[in-house]
């Protein structure tokens, strides 16, 4: 615990129990999907089928590339928590004394380190990837992602205030990464050309693809997490 994070938590926690609909109300926005990354990716496909603009190619090779950054994204930041020292959730630290909100009695992440947010990795992601077509769009996304997503897993006490900037951080310069030329060129290149051959195809993986980035990966983590098992035992 630093002063930093303790200063803004103990400030939002005070309104933790005073009012019952909104706790549930910040429970359900961040363990809704819909809400969170369903937005994203309808803004993603709006920008897609844009017919207002004269640069689709380039366009969408931005929205493109966005998805498979979003997936290094999360890779990424399961492997800085796994090498990093083991941070517990504030709803969990021994010795603060946290107020639970009203209906996050259910959460279960104590055995998943805090640091940092692959929450605001993903999104931070995915809002400079749009920014890189849209600004408006890509500001909007930003500040949906800070105040919409990350906010709300302050407030129930999933992650400290610095889980979320160093998230954000990483989120941003992988976003940056992926959009830049070479990159950028090099992962939706193939994508481009198998849409233009055979579009069937190419809709159908990106539309999973997508789905899965709107849920935050959980059944790509849930089969993943079976098949490594059932290898285990296996072997």
């Amino acid at each position: 615990m630093n002063a930093f994070d303790t200063s803004i938590l103990d400030f939002l926690n005070r309104l933790s129990q005073r009012w019952h609909w909104f706790d549930k109300g910040v429970v359900l926005l961040s363990g809704t999907d819909l809400l969170k990354g369903g937005l994203f990716m309808a803004a993603l496909w709006w920008l897609w089928f844009r017919t207002d603009q004269d640069d689709t190619e380039d366009r969408r090779s931005y929205l493109i590339a966005a998805i498979p950054v979003t997936i290094v994204a999360v890779v990424a930041t399961r492997v800085v928590a796994h090498v990093l020292p083991f941070r517990d959730r504030p709803m969990f630290t021994s010795g603060y004394h946290f107020v639970l909100p009203y209906g996050a009695e259910g959460i279960v992440l104590d055995s998943w380190s805090s640091f940092p947010s692959d929450n605001a990795v993903l999104f931070f992601a995915l809002a400079t990837s749009l920014w890189f077509v849209s600004r408006r769009i890509g500001v909007l996304a930003a500040l949906y992602a800070t105040f919409a997503v990350c906010l709300p897993r302050v407030y129930l006490g999933e992650h400290w205030p610095t889980d979320i900037l160093a998230g954000a951080a990483i989120g941003v310069g992988l976003g940056w990464l992926g959009a830049r030329e070479r990159v950028r060129t090099f992962i939706s290149r193939p994508a481009l050309l198998v849409l233009d051959r055979e579009p069937g195809w190419f809709y159908a993986a990106f539309f999973l693809l997508t789905y899965q980035t709107a849920t935050l990966f959980e059944n790509t983590r849930d089969v993943a997490h079976f098949a490594l098992h059932t290898l285990k035992d296996l072997l």
